[in-house]
């Protein structure tokens, strides 16, 4: 497995893979827009050269914000992950980010867990946050930098 930067020809991969596994899906401008924001760090994860992930980050003044971290279902429980959100971790680190926030599903169990072993700690909920179908979002914040996993 390579990780890497995405690039404006990977957008219609990462749409597909949007559509797989995150509801709702972001549209094809919204998805293109992250791809040449010069404050996201939008990185995508390959296997073989079949894309089988991506994360996306997008940075602030101190404060950076986790958007996305998608792994195709067929590739789940392999540590791409883990791999893709430690990239983001270091990244925002060495960029100079405080903190670290996210949003997840309330039930995602699995996500949950992969954020709470790299230092993402429950800060409150957001209620209806998502729909399809509608549930709260946790949020959750990483103050701490060295990746211990």
């Amino acid at each position: 497995m390579t990780l890497r930067r995405a690039v404006e020809r990977d957008l219609d991969a990462l749409l597909a893979l949007e559509h797989e596994c995150i509801a709702p899906p972001w549209s094809a401008g919204s998805m293109l827009y992250e791809i040449l924001n010069p404050d996201a760090v939008f990185l995508v994860a390959e296997d073989a050269e079949t894309m089988i992930g991506f994360a996306v980050l997008r940075e602030s003044v101190d404060a950076a914000e986790v958007f996305r971290v998608a792994v195709t279902e067929n590739a789940r429980r392999r540590g791409i992950g883990a791999a893709l959100l430690r990239e983001l971790v270091e990244t925002a680190g060495s960029d100079g980010m405080q903190r670290l926030y996210l949003e997840v599903r309330a039930s995602n169990a699995a996500a949950i867990a992969l954020y709470e072993r790299f230092g993402f700690r429950w800060q409150g909920v957001r209620s209806n946050y998502y729909d399809s179908p509608v549930e709260d979002a946790l949020v959750l914040l990483r103050e701490k930098w060295r990746v211990e996993e």
